[in-house]
């Protein structure tokens, strides 16, 4: 399974980019938070450098932009739960 994973990254890893990206945009239509603006800069940069690409350098700005998106995400839910329960909790 995780070789089946992995081969399919190797694949499809620049239409992951594209989809990520988009998730991104599509998540700033609804709100414009500087930290998703960020992450979504950041993915951006990552995107748009060829050299290397899949590279170990490449790798490590990708998961670092990653990263950033999955806690820029997280606040956003956060934010957006604070909001559905009424500012409780």
């Amino acid at each position: 399974m995780l070789y089946a994973l992995l081969a399919w990254c190797c694949d499809q890893g620049d239409a992951l980019l594209d989809l990520v990206a988009l998730v991104l945009r599509n998540a700033l239509v609804a709100v414009d938070e500087p930290e998703l603006r960020q992450a979504e800069e950041q993915w951006a940069w990552v995107r748009t450098q060829p050299a290397a690409r899949w590279g170990p350098d490449w790798s490590l700005a990708a998961l670092a932009a990653l990263q950033r998106t999955q806690l820029s995400l997280a606040a956003h839910m956060d934010s957006l739960h604070s909001l559905v329960r009424g500012g409780e909790g």
